[in-house]
This record gives C-alpha cells, sequence and structure tokens, in this order.
C-alpha cells in the first residue's frame, strides 16, 4: 500500500530490522572489567607540597625539641656530655622515624584515595554502559511495537481499500447490468411494437365472403321460364 510516496509495510519491516539489530547490540553489550589500572591521573596532584609542608613542621618541632633539651643540660651543667649526646641521637632517630612513618602514611592515604577514585570512575562507567544498554533495549522494544502498529494500519487501510474497491466494483457492475437492460429495451422495442400489433389485429373480427355453387335442375328452368 503506497501513499505519499512511501511503503507503510516497508517501513515496519526496515523498523523491526533496526530494533533487531538494537537489540541484538544490548544484547551482546560486555561491561567492562573493574581492576586495578593506572593510578598517576587519580593521584592527589599536590602529595608533595603536602609531604613538605609536613616534614617541615616536623624538623621546626625536632629543633625545638633540641633546644629544649640542651637548656636542660646546660642547666644541669651536662651540655655536651655523653648523656646529652645519647638523648640528642635518640630524639634525632624518633624524628627520623616519625617522618618515615608520616611519608608512607601520606603516600599511603594517597594511594588508597586514588583507588578509591578509580573504582568509583569503573563502576560509573559500568552503570553507565548498562544504563545504556538497557536504555537501547527499551528503545529496541518501541521501535517493534511501533513497526507492528504500523504494520496494523497498513493492513487496516488495505481491508478498507478492498472493501471500497468491492463497494465500487458492485456500483459499476449496477450501472452495466441498468445500461445493458436499457439497450436491450431500446433494440427490443421494434419487435415488441409488431408484436402489439399483431396481437391487435388478431383480436379484431373481420367480414367473410362465401361463394356458393350449385347445378341446375329441370325446376330451376321451370322457374326461370315462369318468371320471364
Amino acid at each position: 500500500m503506497a501513499g505519499g510516496g512511501q511503503n507503510v509495510f516497508q517501513q515496519s519491516a526496515q523498523g523491526m530490522q533496526n530494533a533487531g539489530a538494537a537489540a541484538q547490540g544490548a544484547a551482546d553489550y560486555q561491561p567492562m572489567m573493574v581492576g586495578p589500572q593506572n593510578l598517576s591521573g587519580y593521584m592527589n596532584p599536590f602529595q608533595q607540597d603536602v609531604i613538605d609542608r609536613s616534614m617541615n613542621t616536623l624538623q621546626n618541632q625536632q629543633l625545638q625539641q633540641q633546644n629544649t633539651m640542651d637548656a636542660q643540660a646546660s642547666a644541669a651543667g651536662a651540655f655536651g656530655g655523653s648523656r646529652h649526646g645519647v638523648a640528642n641521637a635518640q630524639t634525632n632517630a624518633a624524628f627520623a622515624d616519625t617522618r618515615a612513618n608520616t611519608i608512607a602514611g601520606l603516600n599511603s592515604a594517597n594511594f588508597g584515595q586514588a583507588q578509591q577514585a578509580s573504582m568509583g570512575a569503573q563502576m560509573a562507567n559500568q552503570n553507565a554502559g548498562l544504563q545504556g544498554a538497557g536504555q537501547r533495549l527499551n528503545a529496541a522494544g518501541t521501535l517493534g511495537n511501533l513497526s507492528n502498529l504500523g504494520f496494523g494500519m497498513g493492513m487496516g487501510i488495505n481491508n478498507q481499500q478492498a472493501q471500497q474497491g468491492a463497494q465500487q466494483q458492485g456500483l459499476n457492475q449496477q450501472l452495466i447490468n441498468a445500461g445493458k437492460g436499457q439497450y436491450g429495451g431500446f433494440t427490443g422495442a421494434p419487435q415488441q411494437s409488431l408484436q402489439t400489433l399483431f396481437g391487435a389485429l388478431q383480436g379484431t373480427p373481420y367480414g367473410q365472403n362465401q361463394t356458393q355453387s350449385t347445378q341446375p335442375g329441370l325446376f330451376d328452368f321451370l322457374s326461370l321460364g315462369l318468371s320471364l
């Protein structure tokens, strides 16, 4: 059924084909695997600044601690002695451990945050992909339903056209029959008129003439003589 330069059945078939392709694509979708990857893009870009600031703070604390110990040793008259040296060494070792632990803790925290950010990004991408596949599947179903609707509309239009064609054919046949009857009346009119005339003549009484022949006899001659 063509209308307006388009064919609804071809459009329905194309729609079903597109719906099948979209549904197949959604069914074949493979979500990305969530796992370790390059975390450099998720690292804190100010990590070194944080470490440097933390180390400066520890160094200032260490200097303050050493000044306090030097003042106490001077007050006790033990400045520069062995006990003073041992105390300074222990203090320096404690601050070195503190610095190392602080750096390790900051790097570990940065790594953990980067890993969490990476995993979150991967999960977001995976959810977005699954959501997109679901939307494509829904769109494929909608397109399939529209194609079925278009096919049904095309069939309905064809049925209406068939009914209208049958009605038109019936009207045309009635016109043909009427024309044939009228033509038959025209062509049969002379014969009908003759038949009517013949019937009228057959019902009219006509005069009859009768002729009789006789053989004259003797008495006939006598009668004739007397009359003369």
